[in-house]
């Protein structure tokens, strides 16, 4: 789910549509926090798979699974007022912008795809292992790390306005 929500958000950047791709991109926050929470305990993930709706949002509502994985509200709630709900604070996404706030929008998406990568990884354990494009993948984040301070996510204080000024 979260590698074909990228892909829709990464295609609505690509025509320009960036309020749309911005409520996708908020998902993958979602996606991130559904999985560290299976990473924590994987037999939470065949409740998940056996809940009915009222169950799911009982048990895996965004605030459940951020409150669970210890998780702050700043990271959400700034990709709720980009695109995720009407909001006026989400209006810098509905014209023409800077490049730099094209690559802050690309790049939440790679930091949001890697930690749900990370997540996983951890969920599959010693399988993990096994798989060599994963391990490899997992080397090639490692690295990423070691040379990117905002690696792990950009600070999410500033709105993407103030950050392109």
């Amino acid at each position: 789910m979260a590698g074909k929500t990228a892909l829709g958000a990464l295609g609505l950047y690509h025509q320009d549509m960036w309020y749309a791709g911005a409520a996708l991109t908020r998902q993958l926050v979602e996606h991130h926090h559904l999985c560290a929470y299976f990473a924590d305990d994987d037999s939470r993930i065949e409740h998940w798979l056996d809940a009915d709706d009222k169950e799911l949002r009982k048990s895996f509502s965004p605030v459940k699974l951020r409150e669970a994985g210890g998780f702050t509200r700043d990271d959400y709630a700034a990709h709720c007022t980009w695109g995720g709900h009407p909001n006026p604070r989400g209006s810098w996404l509905l014209g023409d912008f800077s490049q730099n706030a094209e690559n802050l929008l690309l790049i939440d998406i790679a930091q949001h795809l890697r930690l749900i990568y990370v997540a996983v990884a951890k969920c599959l354990g010693d399988e993990a292992n096994e798989m060599s494009a994963m391990v490899k993948a997992y080397n090639y984040l490692i690295k990423w790390e070691a040379v990117d301070p905002y690696a792990n996510g950009l600070p999410i204080g500033a709105s993407a306005q103030e950050e392109e000024a």
